[in-house]
């Protein structure tokens, strides 16, 4: 005897569900997940079936198998089990119809066999290639003349001759002054004013980075340090203040013509010294300015 889930889901095969049997099938089925399971397999076969099988006389034969049963009656015992019959022909109908098409397929044709060789003839002897014309040689380049070097101007000479010591202007002897002015920086331009560069240009940079925005300390530093023939090293100080509005750019941009030329950096130094002669305030060196722009080397 069935159940009476296995009862609804024969109902249902057969689309005889009331809306109230619908709606126990689903609540079976939302709450049993075995019998959810199985049945999804017999819909999942129960759709390939119908799907291979559409146009099988079976199908027929199995409808007319459904209008011979007798009525259905829930409390009638020992049913005939249509369920298991139903799946039993559902999957023989797949099986058929996976047959027929297996069947019905028309083989994929062999490619035929390639042709005998036939007896052909020897290609005809090809007529030798006309003989190409000699290309006239390439002529070498003609060799390149090296450039001669830039004569290198003797630094040592250069600033004796143009060199000049910038005379102090902030430590001025006047009585009274030097007490507000401090003991670091008197000391710096004590050395500076003795000629003593090298002492100088170590005092004036630390001042210079204590007063990071004087250009006055930074002016007097460059100069410092070309006395010491540190040329390279006075080029930031000098180019700095020659940017600055002030009384000292005209002075810092003759000491930095200097210190490229001291670097050998001759196209720098003769626009440098050209911006210094351009210069309203450029008077006091204007004489040097004029003569080492004619020795500086091109």
């Amino acid at each position: 005897m069935k159940n009476r889930a296995e009862q609804l889901i024969d109902l249902y095969f057969f689309r005889k569900l009331s809306p109230e049997e619908e709606h126990e099938l689903k609540s079976m089925l939302e709450t049993d997940m075995t019998l959810a399971q199985d049945f999804t397999l017999q819909l999942q076969l129960s759709q390939q079936a119908a799907a291979a099988g559409r146009f099988h006389p079976l199908k027929q034969r199995l409808q007319q198998l459904e209008q011979q049963l007798p009525p259905e009656n829930p409390h009638q015992p020992n049913r005939l089990p249509v369920a298991g019959i139903a799946a039993t022909a559902l999957l023989l109908i797949l099986l058929l119809g996976l047959a027929y098409w297996y069947f019905s397929t028309p083989p994929v044709p062999a490619p035929p066999p390639p042709p005998a060789p036939a007896n052909q003839l020897a290609p005809p002897p090809q007529p030798p290639a006309p003989a190409q014309e000699q290309a006239s040689p390439t002529p070498a380049p003609a060799p390149q003349v090296p450039k001669a070097p830039v004569p290198a101007l003797d630094v040592d000479t250069v600033m004796q001759r143009y060199f000049r010591h910038f005379p102090n202007k902030v430590t001025v002897a006047v009585a009274g002054v030097e007490d507000s002015i401090p003991g670091a920086i008197q000391a710096a331009f004590r050395d500076y004013d003795n000629r003593n560069y090298r002492a100088a240009a170590s005092k004036l940079g630390s001042i210079v980075q204590f007063y990071p925005t004087q250009s006055v300390y930074q002016f007097y530093y460059g100069v410092a340090l070309i006395g010491d023939k540190q040329y390279q090293k006075a080029i930031a100080p000098l180019r700095s203040v020659s940017r600055q509005e002030g009384e000292y750019r005209a002075p810092a941009l003759y000491y930095l013509a200097l210190a490229y030329a001291g670097t050998q950096q001759y196209g720098l130094s003769r626009k440098t010294l050209n911006a210094y002669l351009n210069d309203e305030y450029g008077i006091t060196y204007r004489k040097n300015a004029e003569q080492l722009l004619v020795e500086l080397p091109r």
